[in-house]
């Protein structure tokens, strides 16, 4: 079961990661499975408190996670695309598109794997704990469900009292971009290419991140999280303002609309794909640049 809108990132942003749904099956586990019990939560625990720690990762965002808790040099392994910080660029990947490589995951010997629900394949998350490999599942669909992850991920590797920190500190910027931008108000449409022309949909995460500071994607309500847009429906909606998430500089990006500027308000801006996509507290510091872009961009309305 393919989750779309990781089918729509894989599209746009090679370099973002949300095509993972794994699906790599290795026959030795298998026979694993049948001989090994499942282990309780408990067991799991208490089996890995007592072991050294070797942590491995099976999503950029947790890699990044495990990092801003200061527990990097603890990783040893981690998925594809895990490029922030630097350092975890030279760690070796064992899950990419493609699967999870659980027979190397094996070898490993981790204490800890932190995978994805809803990026991983449950298949995969199954598989590692019935091999008696202490699994953290990591859920994240809002700016809440980051803060909440961050303090579970912070007990789950022996790190509470950073989580903690990092937590408030991510919750200061939130509540200063709220009273920052109490009265404020703009409708924008917030696009991640123009060949196709696709654009942000019903996405939980990025609307979430848009409404700290009162950016109304006008297609919040659309059925896809992802859907392509037509230009003319965006012709017709008018919005204040087009957020483009990409790296390209305005004059690339404006050069697809300058042909439409009699009949749409030309204003552009930029976020930071890389950083805004991911489920990590750098989303929270690009959202506070990308809110001051926005407001201090002139608009036509």
């Amino acid at each position: 079961m393919l989750f779309s809108k990781m089918m729509i990132f894989s599209i746009v942003i090679q370099s973002f990661y949300y095509t993972l749904r794994l699906s790599f099956s290795i026959a030795c586990c298998l026979v694993l499975n049948i001989l090994l019990p499942s282990p309780t939560f408990a067991q799991i625990d208490s089996e890995a408190a007592n072991k050294p720690l070797r942590i491995i990762t099976l999503s950029p965002h947790l890699t990044e996670m495990v990092f801003a808790l200061g527990k990097g040099e603890h990783l040893v392994a981690v998925s594809d695309y895990s490029d922030f910080p630097a350092a975890a660029s030279d760690l070796k990947s064992v899950a990419s598109y493609q699967g999870a490589n659980i027979a190397e995951i094996v070898r490993l010997q981790p204490s800890h794997v932190l995978v994805w629900r809803g990026g991983n394949k449950d298949a995969d998350i199954e598989k590692l704990k019935a091999l008696n490999i202490s699994v953290y599942e990591s859920n994240i669909d809002s700016v809440e469900n980051l803060l909440d992850d961050i303090a579970g991920i912070g007990v789950y590797i022996f790190e509470e009292q950073a989580a903690q920190t990092l937590i408030q500190q991510l919750t200061n910027s939130i509540n200063a971009m709220a009273v920052q931008y109490t009265n404020a108000s703009i409708n924008v449409v917030y696009y991640l290419s123009t060949q196709p022309l696709v654009g942000l949909g019903n996405d939980k995460w990025l609307n979430s991140l848009l409404g700290l500071c009162g950016i109304t994607n006008v297609y919040a309500n659309s059925p896809s999280a992802y859907p392509q847009l037509q230009l003319s429906d965006i012709i017709r909606r008018q919005p204040n303002m087009l957020i483009a998430a990409s790296k390209a500089n305005k004059l690339q990006l404006a050069q697809f609309w300058d042909a439409h500027k009699a009949v749409l308000t030309n204003v552009i801006t930029r976020a930071n794909p890389d950083a805004l996509h991911r489920f990590t507290p750098r989303a929270i510091a690009e959202m506070t640049q990308l809110c001051e872009r926005v407001y201090a961009e002139p608009t036509l309305k």
